[in-house]
């Protein structure tokens, strides 16, 4: 079992935002859709027969966000999503949730980095 510091950790967590920064800017209009269809997953019912169809075109956008170099919070969610690789109906919901809490931490992040002030 690997055991990691709280500084190895937090450095982990910096280099995960970073590379899901990236991600984000190469493939903005992927980001943008996702954000759309993750509202409408976690927003209402998801009915049974649409499961399959929404959970895979889900995995397929954040497996396009996963592309590229350097490691990012897209690539995980792949896989836990993806009912052709394991993902489970049962568990979809929450991991979407999940996911777009992470949305919302690195988009904090983002802005939080931002040097812009406002002049009046």
């Amino acid at each position: 079992m690997i055991t990691y510091t709280l500084e190895e950790l937090k450095q982990k967590r910096v280099e995960a935002l970073v590379g899901s920064e990236h991600a984000i800017l190469r493939h903005h209009d992927t980001y943008r859709a996702l954000k759309h269809l993750l509202r409408d997953i976690n927003s209402g019912p998801v009915d049974v027969s649409d499961y399959y169809r929404t959970a895979s075109r889900l995995a397929m956008l954040l497996r396009e966000m996963s592309e590229g170099p350097g490691q990012n919070i897209f690539q995980l969610f792949a896989t836990q999503v993806d009912p052709a690789k394991g993902g489970r109906a049962r568990w979809f919901r929450l991991a979407c949730l999940d996911l777009e809490e992470h949305v919302r931490d690195i988009e904090r992040w983002r802005a939080g980095k931002s040097r812009l002030r406002i002049v009046k």
